[in-house]
């Protein structure tokens, strides 16, 4: 089993499943949240060394998520793209209004297994 524990938020039950699915597959431990309350929650409870955070949540936005999190940790988080180029743009502009560098995420099984593995061993926090 690999040690490193992913906290997946994603709302949609299809796509968390595919990705869970997919992590479990692979021996890698993980939590799931479906809002960003419970991903703030989750977060701040379970020290999680990657979060995979959908950007269209029901409650709060996900680049608000992103920027409560910030507050106090450093942990790498792979951003679930939303699902059209439109909106894509738009959360592109935002990040970079706010300073935000994220990874982006497609819903093939070994693009999430590779971003994974690539801030696992090129992250400095993730060890």
């Amino acid at each position: 089993m690999n040690k490193t524990q992913i906290l997946v938020v994603e709302d949609d039950s299809p796509i968390r499943n595919l990705i869970t699915t997919t992590l479990k597959t692979n021996n890698y431990r993980y939590l799931t949240a479906v809002n960003g309350e419970s991903a703030i929650s989750q977060t701040a409870s379970h020290n999680p060394d990657i979060i995979l955070l959908d950007l269209g949540l029901p409650d709060i936005d996900g680049v608000e998520v992103i920027k409560k999190i910030r507050t106090w940790t450093n942990t790498p988080i792979i951003v679930i793209p939303p699902p059209t180029c439109i909106v894509q743009i738009r959360y592109i502009i935002r990040f970079q209004e706010e300073s935000i560098m994220p990874f982006f995420l497609n819903n093939n099984k070994q693009h999430i297994l590779t971003q994974i593995r690539r801030i696992y061993t090129y992250s400095p926090i993730v060890s």
